[in-house]
């Protein structure tokens, strides 16, 4: 086990100077943020090579005259942020990993001296604006960005402790949309990436309680790249090898309950939102008929 970790380690360090060279695909960089989110040391080691966008109060700093451009938010580097606000460290969370591989990170610089905040305003020639005005002059990808990085501030700041046993709570990456969900959480299990993510409707999962949300997604034949520690198999099926599973868990719903000794697919019963979905994909009916189904 300690081997298997060095090892893992190692390749990460090498790794990481290739990835931010370059433009890196999307997977890549799911895959890199999740390192960045599991180790807290990795996160802390790049840290002091990461973009940050500052906020005070909810306020970003942003560049106010260049509104409805690609050049309105303000990433500053490590040691820009440093000369006006040291305490960075204890006050950035992840936000996410650019294109070409750089991790951005959200700072909540609070309320800062008046003379502080002047001097910092001045010298990046941004302003740190009202949210609510700040989402009117950015675009769809920006704003995006803005809500994101502002929520996961204030999730941090809200619950600072567990709910349920009272331990404090480890800062993390958060905030992200449900389609987002879908393109991380594929890339990151079987590392393609899909597009066309659309939602179909959820159902609670009482293991151990959380909600289940079904969707849709496209992506093209690629070879999987699985990870492990997510999932115990992966493999693609042909039409046929789905429609002949469908047609056998349809005449015995308590076929799964039997094992599978012979390794072939099962498709869940009819209690579960994923039997839906492939039912409705194989038969090509319309999605309404779904919640006919299961409301």
């Amino acid at each position: 086990m300690m081997i298997s970790t060095l090892f893992k380690r190692i390749s990460l360090i090498n790794l990481l100077p290739r990835l931010l060279q370059r433009n890196i695909s999307y997977v890549e960089r799911v895959r890199f943020l999740q390192q960045l989110k599991e180790q807290d040391t990795v996160c802390s080691s790049h840290i002091p090579g990461g973009k940050f966008l500052l906020y005070s109060q909810s306020k970003p700093l942003i560049h106010v005259d260049k509104a409805n451009t690609e050049d309105v938010l303000l990433w500053l580097t490590y040691s820009e942020v440093t000369e006006y606000y040291p305490q960075v460290l204890s006050s950035s969370v992840l936000v996410d990993v650019n294109e070409d591989g750089t991790p951005r990170y959200s700072v909540q610089v609070g309320a800062l001296p008046t003379t502080t905040q002047d001097k910092l305003e001045s010298a990046t020639g941004a302003v740190f604006t009202d949210l609510r005005l700040a989402l009117f002059m950015v675009s769809w990808r920006d704003a995006h960005t803005l809500s994101r990085a502002n929520n996961v501030l204030m999730w941090n700041k809200n619950n600072a402790f567990c709910g349920k046993c009272g331990a404090p709570t480890a800062r993390n990456a958060a905030g992200e949309t449900l389609e987002e969900t879908v393109h991380r959480e594929v890339a990151e299990e079987v590392g393609i990436e899909v597009s066309s993510v659309r939602y179909v409707a959820s159902q609670h999962w009482p293991f151990p309680g959380s909600l289940m949300a079904g969707c849709f997604a496209v992506a093209e034949k690629q070879q999987l790249t699985k990870d492990n520690n997510e999932l115990q198999d992966a493999r693609w099926f042909s039409r046929d090898e789905v429609s002949t599973a469908l047609d056998k868990i349809n005449a015995n719903p308590h076929l799964r309950l039997r094992g599978n000794p012979s390794g072939e697919l099962f498709i869940p019963p009819p209690g579960a939102i994923a039997y839906h979905l492939i039912a409705h994909w194989i038969k090509g009916t319309p999605v309404q008929e779904i919640y006919q189904h299961i409301y």
